[in-house]
């Protein structure tokens, strides 16, 4: 959308002035707690650990990074707070 309005603006003789705003969402999903059941069953995470060789299991408190479900509540929660403010 931006580059289309630049495109445009290029051609008019009068100067425009962009305003934008952005949020940094990067340490968005580490502010959604996991419910108490999907801590107990979902909050697992296994890697491989290159010190021991083998896989380690972690558990997270919060929203796994990556996972379609984390983008879906979190998108949920983010209109919910649109829609019915911080009051909700």
């Amino acid at each position: 959308m931006v580059a289309c309005i630049l495109r445009e603006a290029s051609g008019v003789k009068e100067s425009s002035s962009l305003t934008a705003k952005t949020w940094d969402l990067a340490d968005a999903y580490k502010q959604v707690p996991l419910s108490d059941e999907a801590y107990a069953s979902d909050a697992y995470l296994v890697v491989h650990s290159s010190v021991s060789k083998g896989p380690e299991v972690f558990q997270q408190k919060v929203l796994p990074f990556g996972s379609v479900a984390s983008v879906t509540a979190f998108l949920r929660i983010s209109h919910a707070l649109t829609v019915w403010g911080p009051n909700c």
